[in-house]
């Protein structure tokens, strides 16, 4: 499972509460999904307006997020608390794909007791309160599901999945 030192490692910059034992049970991007314990990623950037940033934030909090990596370019809401750990990107894309290899690594190094589950966009067409992922962005989550799911895949055959 994902604890808060495994995503600091990966993501120096940060502010909050900085327990190294921070269990997250959940990784998501859509911030409609009800978690548990969960890391919100927003894929969002310097396109999106600061008022939904905010609002896809604040409704993340609600809907269970105890931490999230937040953009470096967008300011960060007011409304986070000061404890809530923020962990600070240049590109939030590029850190759940960080994030995801870390993890499909470590599970192969180590079994967990305890697996995150990442909960990506499963449909071509997601469409967030009118915000859409172009196809690109698709493309991706879909690779790192994929990433996500051979590894998975691999620890129940008893394989290991290293090319």
């Amino acid at each position: 499972m994902l604890v808060y030192k495994h995503v600091k490692n990966l993501f120096q910059s940060s502010k909050g509460i900085q327990d190294e034992t921070l269990p997250f049970l959940t990784v998501f991007v859509d911030s409609n999904v009800y978690v548990s314990k969960g890391l919100y990623i927003p894929i969002i950037n310097k396109a999106t307006d600061e008022k939904k940033a905010k609002e896809f934030l604040s409704e993340a909090i609600t809907h269970g997020a105890i931490a999230a990596i937040w953009p470096l370019e967008l300011p960060l809401p007011q409304l986070v608390p000061n404890h809530f750990p923020v962990f600070f990107v240049q590109e939030t894309l590029d850190a759940l794909n960080r994030l995801v290899t870390y993890y499909v690594e470590k599970t192969n190094e180590t079994s967990f007791e305890v697996q995150t589950k990442f909960v990506l966009p499963r449909t071509d067409n997601h469409n967030e309160k009118n915000c859409t992922y172009d196809s690109p962005v698709i493309a991706i989550l879909k690779e790192l599901e994929n990433k996500l799911a051979n590894s998975s895949q691999n620890k129940e055959e008893g394989g290991n999945s290293h090319a």
